[in-house]
């Protein structure tokens, strides 16, 4: 009997030992992480091969708190969600919820928020909603839920996709496209490694703002609550230690441990702060709106009344031209026949003469006039720009004087537009000779020409009848005396000139503002006392 009790006693002791060891191996048993590379700030890994960012920090905090060993392994995104279905991973770091994923995955508690905004290369007009981007070349990573919503909200846009965000920044520092949509911590990080950040602005709207939870096996409830558990651990202090080392300008992590009194109390009163905090913006947003649509209309009110004043001085000069010019010809016809009936008579001749010469001169004003109330351009043909300008500042090299440098900075591509070369190399020869008379014949003179996009908001606020389309920007610009407001608003009237009398007619700008609206484009002044004076011209491309 005794024998019989010993043995069951050494079968419980056997019994007791395995499980105990079990355990022991069980609690020493590391979770099993893995993470994707290209997701910086997030994750990524850094040039040793070591796993780095937000989500790692997090996991190996939540390792120092629980006293549960960490692994991380490196794999792509699809890799990742294999290895958790088939069992050779524990936990994703962070994937967001949606009703497609929970069929295969569990999720703890969100840890951060990831959100998209749009970034646009400074050289065009800042999207207010998606749709703004219609007719523009976006990039977005394949797959991304950026990519869903663009082709949703803006099926005109050019779409582009790029395996991961390093390829899409490089893309849009290559200006291969206008904008790139994605994740703005990712796009800022990668952005700011290719030192070309400065180069873009961030839209104002976010796409979304999806949070991030660590995502387990659908079933392992267990899993939730020990990862629920650790992150319950954490103190105010640390999650701000880690986001401000990764993310400081978009991540906003929920910090409150859940179940507990003060979390909801805290949770209304920032529902509160929210609501509060939109309906400011909201309204800032609105009133800056309303008073950038009072300022474009009180501009367009201006440019139509200049364009109505400038057509009507057009009729008025035509209507003054051909009647003085009936009364010159007749002038000048008389003069003639005073010189044949005077053979003898020097001092009629000379007088004669005289006549005859200021008839001719009153004549190539008269042909000034015509010119400048003149609606269409006489013959229409392809005009290379830069050829034509090349030629112009050639002539101008050696008209203006040495003491004017002349510089030239001209677009990659070969501008053509339909129009009358003459009238357009006429039309620099005038700018340019302003701009040695403003600079006494010492300064810089530049040239240069930019191909645009100008949608129909922006070509209204140029000038009222100025079209959407393509353009070439041809900006004249002087180191002269510049110009105050008061004369800004008269340069372009025919025979308004701030010459000294006997040294100008008035009309070289009125030339040239007949010239540009002739073939289809628009001109402004932009000057300042004591800077200079910039003339900014578009004219529309052929084609």
């Amino acid at each position: 009997m005794w024998r019989d009790t010993v043995l069951a006693m050494i079968r419980s002791l056997v019994v007791s030992f395995v499980l105990m060891m079990l355990a022991l191996q069980a609690a020493e048993q590391p979770l099993r992480i893995v993470h994707t590379a290209g997701y910086a700030p997030y994750e990524f890994v850094n040039e040793d091969g070591a796993p780095q960012g937000y989500l790692i920090d997090v996991f190996q905090l939540w390792s120092r708190k629980t006293g549960t060993p960490v692994v991380f392994e490196q794999r792509s995104w699809s890799e990742c969600l294999k290895a958790v279905r088939e069992g050779h991973a524990d936990v994703i770091t962070g994937m967001t919820p949606t009703n497609e994923r929970r069929v295969d995955f569990a999720f703890a508690r969100e840890i951060a928020r990831a959100e998209s905004r749009v970034f646009m290369h400074r050289s065009l007009t800042r999207p207010d909603a998606l749709n703004d981007l219609a007719g523009l070349v976006v990039g977005v990573v394949a797959g991304d839920n950026s990519e869903t919503l663009l082709r949703a909200q803006a099926p005109d846009a050019q779409v582009r996709t790029y395996p991961g965000y390093r390829e899409l920044a490089e893309a849009a520092k290559r200006h291969e496209i206008k904008a790139a949509l994605g994740t703005s911590a990712v796009l800022y990080h990668q952005l700011s490694a290719l030192n070309a950040l400065g180069e873009f602005t961030i839209s104002d709207f976010s796409l979304n703002d999806d949070p991030m939870a660590p995502a387990v096996l659908r079933g392992r409830d267990e899993q939730v609550a020990a990862l629920n558990d650790g992150f319950d651990q954490f103190t105010q202090e640390e999650w701000d230690s880690i986001a401000r080392l990764w993310v400081p300008y978009t991540l906003e992590p929920n910090l409150l441990p859940w179940g507990s009194v003060l979390r909801w109390g805290s949770l209304a009163l920032g529902v509160a702060l929210l609501v509060v905090m939109g309906l400011m913006s909201w309204n800032w947003q609105m009133r800056r709106r309303v008073n950038a649509a009072l300022a474009a209309q009180r501009t367009l009110e201006g440019d139509l009344r200049q364009a109505q004043k400038m057509d009507a001085l057009g009729q008025l000069a035509g209507g003054v031209a051909h009647d003085f010019n009936n009364l010159l010809t007749a002038i000048l016809g008389q003069a003639e026949l005073i010189k044949m009936k005077a053979e003898d008579e020097a001092g009629v001749r000379s007088s004669a003469g005289n006549i005859a010469e200021a008839c001719r001169t009153a004549g190539d004003l008269v042909r000034q006039l015509l010119r400048f109330a003149r609606r269409a351009v006489d013959e229409r043909e392809p005009v290379d720009l830069h050829a034509m300008l090349e030629q112009t500042c050639d002539l101008l090299a050696r008209s203006l004087g040495s003491g004017v440098e002349i510089q030239r900075e001209m677009a990659a591509t070969k501008p053509v537009v339909l129009g009358d070369a003459s009238l357009l190399q006429a039309a620099v020869m005038n700018l340019a000779t302003n701009a040695r008379d403003a600079m006494n014949a010492q300064g810089c003179l530049r040239v240069t020409t930019h191909d645009t996009d100008l949608p129909a908001d922006a070509a209204r606020l140029i000038h009222p009848d100025l079209k959407a389309g393509r353009y070439c920007e041809l900006r004249v610009i002087d180191t002269g005396g510049g110009m105050d407001d008061d004369t800004m608003q008269h340069i372009f009237e025919p025979f308004f000139t701030t010459k000294e009398a006997g040294k100008g007619t008035g009309l070289g700008l009125a030339m040239v503002y007949g010239t540009v609206r002739e073939h289809g484009g628009a001109i402004v002044c932009e000057s300042q006392p004591g800077v200079g004076t910039t003339f900014r011209a578009w004219l529309p491309l052929a084609g």
